[in-house]
């Protein structure tokens, strides 16, 4: 597509491209496989194996009741993260044609969270969160210890993207055990800015597209990898 590139495979009766956008199609690949035998020569990418599950944090959580998570600056976790998880998952999908889950209408607690990425089906897991504590920057976590195989690689694709949009002091890829972190689906946790610092919150809001793109851009080159 114009300005987009090539896109993800659709089958045979679903929309391919992009549709209200005025974008004019440049090429269109084919490939044909007779029914029931087995397709030859080149196989469909990676990425069209990929279905990625995008987790706001805080917001409803199951009989734990709703949770704004931290506040300040007029900012309220759970909104950021439903925001966030909203615009990534649209440029994960019209720009790249993968498949998403986008959990901003989920009503689990965190520690049911990983399960319901296995039951759907999921290849990877991206949570997002706002730090809070007065520090400054931007950092991932993964688990190495209780995380599925894979998800160091996963943060290690995640991470760089991530430090490179917002323009935030690079903490560092962390290693911890959080719940959304522990089970079957590779996942990666990212905290994006500090809420509770008021220059974070201000250079992230000027450049939050900038990072649900790129965060969307991540998860295409996690796809290739095979995540």
């Amino acid at each position: 597509m114009d300005s987009i590139g090539w896109m993800g495979w659709q089958k045979a009766g679903a929309v391919a491209g992009t549709t209200g956008r005025a974008l004019r199609v440049e090429a269109v690949q084919v490939r044909l496989t007779l029914k029931n035998q087995q397709t030859s020569g080149p196989q469909a990418p990676a990425e069209s194996n990929s279905y990625i599950y995008l987790d706001a944090g805080h917001g409803n959580s199951g009989a734990a009741g709703y949770d704004p998570g931290a506040a300040a600056n007029g900012y309220f976790e759970a909104n950021e993260t439903k925001e966030l998880v909203g615009k990534i998952a649209y440029y994960a999908q019209n720009l790249y044609g993968l498949k998403v889950y986008n959990g901003t209408g989920s009503n689990l607690n965190f520690p049911d969270r990983q399960g319901d990425a296995l039951k759907r089906g999921c290849t990877a897991y991206l949570s997002i969160h706002f730090n809070a504590g007065g520090g400054t920057g931007t950092e991932t976590y993964a688990s190495s210890q209780y995380g599925a195989s894979g998800s160091m690689k996963f943060q290690d694709i995640v991470h760089g993207y991530l430090v490179a949009a917002t323009g935030l002091t690079d903490r560092g890829q962390k290693d911890f055990g959080f719940s959304v972190l522990c089970g079957k689906v590779p996942a990666v946790l990212c905290e994006i800015a500090f809420i509770d610092n008021a220059s974070d919150m201000y250079l992230y809001k000027k450049r939050e597209d900038q990072v649900a793109r790129a965060l969307a851009k991540s998860l295409y080159e996690a796809s290739k990898a095979g995540f």
